[in-house]
């Protein structure tokens, strides 16, 4: 039977890609239907269910000063749903009548608003971005210059960014600018699963629930995640999970799992990481374990900008806040 709403698994539909505006200026009505940006790329339908005030800034969450957010509700099935909170700028508003496609302009085709990403590094590395157009859409344009501007809604500066777009140059708010996700773009990491599983033990117990907290703390932003565990370990966990199953066991089994042969996962988390132009999130001196001067000069370089070291505090995961990731 069809559902009563659009759900969050469906596929936006072509022609409400052409009534889609974005503008942080927008009110809404409740129950009335939007389309919201997906944390992994791409969009997604959406409810409002009701204003919100909030004391943050909705371009820079460390400011503090009364905006306007609103809830944004998102059918699951037609009785189950959940709920984000999202600022205007983040929320396409349909209009009623669709405008006609305009190529000349640079507007996104369908399918590239399916690989749309608002990732503030990613834009930032990346000559052509994505940006609000006054005609309605989203319109490719060239990023000239990160530059502060003055926020639209509070007494202080944010980050921006000043694009050019073949006719004029405009600033927005860095966090209102997209970018397609290509290949060179997605950020990879590789997680030392018993460095972090064992980090609040002491390496006595395998914990999987500081583990799936790490993973869970990178898929939302958006990070191609790959766990290495060593076999026997992941064996052990298996057998483990049998009557009743562990729901935490499960969600960890289901990930993207590489295992390693040897019982000290760190050097191999290293290999996997260069192989595949990714990140590694652990703790481990890995240089420790490397024989040759040469190599260790070389892991050295690369571990100053590849290596995410982490704590957890309270169950909180809490990754190096100074690391950026090193895109290619």
């Amino acid at each position: 039977m069809k559902s009563l709403h659009h759900l969050i698994t469906d596929e936006i539909d072509d022609n409400d890609y052409l009534r889609i505006i974005f503008d942080i200026s927008h009110s809404f009505q409740r129950e009335e239907l939007v389309i919201v940006p997906r944390t992994k790329g791409g969009f997604s339908y959406g409810y409002v269910d009701s204003m919100k005030q909030e004391n943050r800034c909705p371009f820079n969450y460390n400011y503090e000063h009364n905006s306007v957010f609103w809830a944004i509700k998102f059918y699951h099935t037609d009785t189950k749903t959940s709920r984000k909170i999202v600022p205007a700028s983040k929320i396409g508003k349909l209009s009623s009548i669709p405008r006609k496609p305009n190529g000349d302009e640079g507007e996104l085709s369908p399918e590239e608003y399916r690989h749309v990403v608002y990732d503030e590094e990613a834009v930032l590395q990346s000559t052509t971005v994505v940006c609000p157009s006054i005609n309605g859409g989203l319109i490719y344009c060239i990023g000239v210059l990160p530059k502060p501007i003055k926020c639209k809604c509070g007494d202080h500066m944010i980050d921006g960014l000043i694009v050019e777009n073949g006719v004029q140059e405009m600033a927005f708010p860095l966090s209102t600018v997209g970018v397609i996700l290509t290949e060179d773009l997605r950020k990879r990491i590789v997680i030392d699963g018993a460095d972090v599983a064992y980090y609040n033990s002491h390496g006595n117990t395998f914990e999987v629930n500081p583990l799936l907290n790490a993973i869970d703390y990178y898929e939302k932003k958006n990070y191609e995640v790959t766990i290495i565990i060593d076999s026997r370990t992941l064996k052990t966990l298996k057998k483990q999970n049998t009557t009743p199953p562990n729901k935490s066991l499960n969600k960890l089994i289901k990930k993207n799992i590489i295992t390693s042969t040897n019982t000290s996962t760190s050097s191999y988390s290293i290999e996997y990481a260069i192989s595949k132009r990714a990140v590694v999130l652990s703790n481990e001196k890995h240089r420790d374990k490397i024989s040759s001067t040469n190599q260790k000069e070389e892991i050295d370089e690369w571990l100053k900008d590849h290596q995410i070291s982490f704590v957890f505090v309270n169950n909180l995961f809490i990754p190096n806040p100074d690391f950026k990731y090193p895109f290619n």
